[in-house]
């Protein structure tokens, strides 16, 4: 039926609403690759991330998630896709700093994942983590130094 609509309308000219019947017609016959393909191709961007999950093809959905502004949903399918780094730019572009921050922690990133739990208010946490990054005394350094400078730069009390 939808293949046959997409038909009569290409063949009046219509080449858009053809398109939207042919992707329609194809993700009802569960061809979701074929779909998400077309939409892509025609700049439909939010059909074309909807079918690439549908055809279980995360990255692609990801970009396309991505390319709409739905930064959250982008993340989780770069998720699914095994692309980690991705997904915790995106968490912490979009604020959710926890998020990034055990992302950072799995991919060994100690220094990232301990200054992002640090933003999030988890001392403990982000502390133990620059003790495994074996950063930890610079940074209680360069804390003692900043609050040297600062001392020195204060004008003395009357």
């Amino acid at each position: 039926m939808w293949q046959e609509a997409s038909e009569i309308y290409s063949e009046i000219g219509k080449a858009e609403k053809s398109r939207q019947l042919q992707i329609r017609s194809l993700m009802n016959l569960d061809k979701f690759l074929e779909a998400a393909e077309l939409a892509d191709d025609s700049g439909e961007f939010r059909v074309a991330a909807e079918a690439y999950e549908y055809a279980k093809e995360y990255a692609k959905a990801g970009e396309m998630f991505r390319l709409i502004g739905k930064m959250d949903k982008a993340a989780e399918m770069y998720l699914l896709a095994g692309k980690v780094l991705e997904a915790a730019v995106l968490y912490e572009q979009t604020g959710d700093l926890r998020q990034a921050a055990e992302l950072r922690e799995q991919l060994h990133e100690y220094d990232k994942a301990a200054e992002l739990y640090a933003l999030t208010g988890e001392a403990a946490k982000s502390g133990k983590l620059y003790l495994e990054s074996g950063h930890f005394f610079d940074r209680v350094k360069g804390k003692l130094t900043n609050r040297k400078i600062d001392a020195a730069a204060s004008p003395e009390p009357d």
